[in-house]
């Protein structure tokens, strides 16, 4: 017998999301970045970077609570008319271009590791049109597919560790902070912007089943993501030791390769392709569907799904202008990620700041 659902999740499926959206930066290009920085101190970088992202929800939970609508509908409320269809604007944009930017880069990584001879827009408008249609089934699909894929996913990640161990060597991470405290410290805010979906998350907020149970999700979440991040950076800087982990694009993909699998299981690798994609198509129409109600919701317009197809199609479009991965990953993808969380991490603190002076809310809430 089918269950009558109201079309919201809960905390088990939204931490799910959360993971899926986060916790996965570890097998793209984001550890790369933390190690130029940081060099041995990559995986402290993956750990203290968390924190302006976990003082930024806070905030914005206040918020949520306060008002108990999603983040456009309290700028709007709190900014008026015109600056919050600016700020909303400020969101989306971003958004929409890391989303081209990332979903070109797995494109990428997948010809270049294992398709060489398929077209890199052929892949790309897989991974796309899979992601559209998982996101025209809804929020409430979204996370139950989530959900489904969280505990296969963890398994082989587990396994992919336990493998790993073997390799590993401790003393790599001496010095153990790498480049210096300062640039620790420094790189702690420029590099914070990966646990930045945190903050834009909220725009599903009425989607959840109560505040308590968004409030849970992200918490736990948020937990979860800085852990599994600052884990597998810590393993990649004990396998491949500096300098040499500054000059490998793609570690998460290396360590599959170069574990020991044994004569039980001939092609381990594509096994941690399999979870690797379906975890890339979760996490983008994650995002196909947060852009669409950004852009939506930015307009007042009630009705975003019509516009999941338009974003698709454009999102391949300007995913494909850049002429190679280098242009894409790491002059715009890194540019919107040095300077964009400047932005979303201070938008709850203003907004908190703001709604503390109107006080056109209950205060006992």
């Amino acid at each position: 017998m089918f269950t009558k659902t109201d079309g919201k999740v809960g905390t088990r499926e939204y931490v799910s999301i959360v993971i899926l959206c986060i916790s996965i930066k570890f097998t793209d290009t984001t550890p790369t970045l933390l190690f130029k920085a940081g060099a041995n101190a990559g995986w402290i970088i993956a750990f203290t970077s968390s924190l302006p992202a976990l003082i930024s929800l806070i905030f914005l939970l206040m918020l949520l609570k306060r008002y108990n609508q999603n983040l456009i509908d309290i700028i709007y409320r709190l900014t008026g008319k015109y600056i919050g269809f600016i700020l909303g604007m400020l969101i989306f944009l971003p958004r929409f271009f890391l989303t081209s930017m990332n979903s070109r880069n797995f494109a990428d990584s997948l010809v270049d590791l294992f398709y060489p001879r398929t077209p890199s827009w052929y892949i790309y408008a897989i991974l796309i049109g899979t992601s559209y249609f998982l996101a025209v089934r809804g929020f409430e699909g979204i996370g139950r597919a989530a959900y489904v894929m969280q505990p296969y996913i963890k398994l082989v990640l587990l396994i992919l560790l336990i493998m790993a161990l073997k390799q590993v060597n401790v003393n790599y991470i001496f010095p153990i902070f790498g480049s210096g405290l300062d640039k620790i410290f420094a790189s702690a805010f420029y590099y914070s912007s990966t646990y930045e979906e945190i903050i834009q998350l909220a725009i599903f907020f009425p989607m959840l089943r109560s505040y308590k149970e968004f409030k849970l999700g992200s918490l736990i979440g948020m937990g979860y993501c800085t852990f599994e991040i600052t884990l597998f950076c810590f393993i990649y800087i004990t396998v491949f030791d500096n300098p040499p982990i500054q000059i490998v694009n793609y570690l998460f993909q290396s360590v599959t390769r170069i574990v020991y699998s044994g004569r039980f299981v001939s092609n381990l690798e594509g096994m941690f392709l399999f979870f690797w994609a379906m975890a890339s198509f979760i996490r983008f129409s994650v995002h196909l569907y947060m852009i669409s109600a950004y852009f939506a919701l930015t307009l007042r317009l009630k009705e975003f799904k019509p516009f999941l197809l338009p974003m698709a199609a454009l999102i391949i479009i300007i995913g494909m202008i850049p002429d190679n991965m280098f242009i894409s990953i790491f002059i715009v993808r890194k540019f919107l990620l040095n300077t964009n969380w400047v932005y979303i991490y201070s938008l709850p603190i203003i907004l908190f700041c703001i709604s503390q002076l109107k006080g056109d809310y209950n205060k006992s809430a």
